[in-house]
């Protein structure tokens, strides 16, 4: 059921934000973000995942912010956006199956070439874009997770690491060795150029 976060009293702001941070914790599976950034790697997405980032994006845009910790604010609002940008791409070419949704295949089902070759070229444009979106994401979390550890909790997720990455345990984007992709810097996302 979707909750509303708390309302503040002047006293309990570093409260407010706390219960924020578990929703966003909660809401982007970020005790389970290695698992499910290898799934991710492999464009397919969990629904159960669509809907808990669409109820945070929700849940931001109806918070009344404290304003007290500005920085931590922008981190937090920054993050749900990113995994609404990324869920926004993966859902503009996608199918289901069964509880994920992954890439719409329709045009290698029906042969013709003509489809065939404009199929791969959306294909591939939409793959790179669900990469970079992918990759903003984890830089959002990072960031998110320093502004954290400065602001409210200064051992925030320091028995894991400390920081977000992309697992890809099976080398699909490497040449099937596997690897762990550590990105440190926005990438330019892109309009894409097709609607399927």
């Amino acid at each position: 059921m979707l909750q509303a976060f708390p309302r503040q009293r002047p006293t309990d702001f570093d409260e407010v934000y706390r219960v924020i941070i578990d929703q966003i914790e909660n809401r982007l599976w970020l005790k389970d973000w290695n698992n499910l950034s290898d799934t991710l790697v492999r464009n397919l997405l969990p629904t159960k995942f669509v809907t808990d980032v669409n109820e945070l994006s929700f849940l931001m845009s109806v918070q009344p912010w404290p304003q007290t910790r500005p920085k931590l604010e922008e981190e937090m609002k920054n993050v749900a956006g990113r995994a609404n940008s990324y869920v926004d791409c993966v859902m503009s070419n996608h199918e289901p199956r069964g509880e994920m949704l992954g890439e719409n295949l329709a045009y290698k089902r029906r042969w013709n070439h003509t489809t065939y070759e404009q199929g791969g070229k959306r294909s591939d444009e939409w793959d790179q874009e669900c990469m970079r979106r992918l990759s903003n994401l984890v830089v959002a979390l990072n960031n998110f997770a320093a502004a954290v550890r400065a602001t409210v909790n200064p051992r925030y997720r320091m028995i894991d690491g400390g920081d977000f990455a992309i697992v890809d345990s099976l080398g699909l984007r490497n040449q099937m060795l596997p690897v762990t992709y550590h990105p440190k810097h926005d990438r330019p996302e892109s309009k894409l150029s097709f609607v399927p």
